[in-house]
C-alpha cells in the first residue's frame, strides 16, 4: 500500500479503527476499506469525510461521513 502513496498501513488483525486512531488521534480525512472491516470502518475516519468500501459491504453513513462502493476490475 505504501507504494501507492499510503502514509500508514493498518492490517485487519490490528483492530483497524483503534489502530488508526492511535496513529491519527482525530481520525483520518478519508479511507479505503479493502479488508472489509465494514461497520467498524467509520470509527477510523473524521466526521464529514469520505469512506470507500471495496468489497461492497459499505456501512451505514453516520457523523456526516460519505460512504460509497468501489469496483475493482482486473483485466
Amino acid at each position: 500500500m505504501r507504494d501507492f502513496g499510503a502514509e500508514f498501513f493498518v492490517p485487519r488483525t490490528a483492530g483497524p479503527p483503534a489502530a488508526v486512531r492511535r496513529l491519527v488521534p482525530g481520525g483520518v480525512h478519508a479511507a479505503v476499506d479493502p479488508a472489509s472491516v465494514g461497520m467498524l470502518a467509520p470509527d477510523a475516519v473524521r466526521g464529514g469525510v469520505s469512506l470507500v468500501s471495496v468489497l461492497g459491504n459499505a456501512p451505514t453513513p453516520r457523523r456526516g461521513i460519505r460512504v460509497g462502493p468501489c469496483a475493482v476490475l482486473v483485466p
